[in-house]
């Protein structure tokens, strides 16, 4: 009932919603497409990634100095690709230690402070496409959601 109450504000303000399975290569698309537009930074919460055009869209910013942070849970799986995209410069990968009440279920993309997405899974398309879940899209100011993860963070 919280997690409702929490994301109800932001369903209200949001100007798209991509209701998953059904819109899961639109949003994907949509999302990437607003990536490659990044200017200075990409913020990325996320329990696990596992799509290689994010991926690859990821590593060609990284080559035109955009900064990306990418927050993840601890400890990702070997075919987890967070490890991968760590390897390249202006990428910082934190992991959030596992806490006892509260699992990292849900992704959140912060683009340039000006656009936004909150996704109830994790950066995958096929996984999109296998649960019934939602994504959302926002203009407006996001890059303050990080801060105290950020500090929360270990260095990955």
């Amino acid at each position: 009932m919280l997690r409702l109450l929490l994301f109800f504000p932001i369903i209200l303000l949001s100007q798209e919603i991509f209701m998953l399975p059904d819109e899961a290569d639109t949003l994907m698309h949509t999302y990437n497409s607003d990536i490659k537009k990044a200017k200075k930074e990409v913020l990325i919460l996320t329990p696990f990634i596992d799509e290689y055009i994010l991926t690859r869209t990821l590593k060609k910013l990284s080559k035109k100095n955009v900064s990306i942070i990418i927050i993840t849970k601890a400890s990702p799986a070997q075919d987890n690709k967070v490890s991968y995209v760590s390897l390249f410069k202006n990428i910082s990968v934190f992991t959030l230690p596992a806490l006892k009440t509260v699992s990292l279920n849900g992704s959140f993309i912060c683009i340039d402070d000006k656009r936004s997405y909150a996704i109830s899974g994790v950066l995958s398309q096929k996984k999109l496409k296998e649960v019934y879940s939602f994504g959302i899209y926002k203009k407006g100011k996001c890059a303050y959601l990080f801060t105290t993860l950020l500090q929360r963070s270990k260095p990955y």
